[in-house]
């Protein structure tokens, strides 16, 4: 049995909780969990079940309470965000491509498969909000 376990703090100084939390809050972990999934392992994810219901998805967590099997890649869509505005001069919103804007992906929770998201849109942000690792084996 092969198994792999998604860290915060690989590769960083211990004393450095900052840096720690911000690479665990990084898409390419979950993208390393979805990539383990299309390479034949059995990936859970351990998440706040906010994420699951359309009217909390957008609620930040701090803790996380639920885990969940991956049934299928995570993929990310493409989108777009305002810049901030330039207070020099007077001009029409202007916008970056932000290559992993919104993400969807399937799991399997509560006795059944679910899409995530529910209904509506997911930004990475709030997902990454609500997303705290995972767990893969291969036997």
């Amino acid at each position: 049995m092969t198994m792999a376990i998604a860290r915060s703090d690989a590769g960083m100084a211990p004393s450095s909780p900052r840096t720690m939390r911000a690479a665990w809050l990084a898409p390419a972990n979950a993208e390393a969990a979805s990539d383990l999934l299309s390479k034949g392992y059995k990936v859970v994810l351990l998440i706040s079940d906010n994420m699951l219901k359309t009217s909390t998805q957008d609620a930040h967590s701090r803790i996380p309470n639920h885990w969940v099997a991956l049934t299928s890649t995570i993929a990310f869509q493409q989108g777009r965000e305002a810049l901030p505005p330039n207070p020099r001069f007077c001009a029409p919103t202007q916008y970056k491509i932000v290559p992993k804007a919104s993400l969807s992906f399937h799991v399997y929770s509560w006795g059944k498969d679910r899409a995530v998201p529910d209904s509506g849109n997911l930004s990475t942000s709030q997902f990454l909000d609500n997303y705290y690792g995972y767990v893969a084996c291969k036997y």
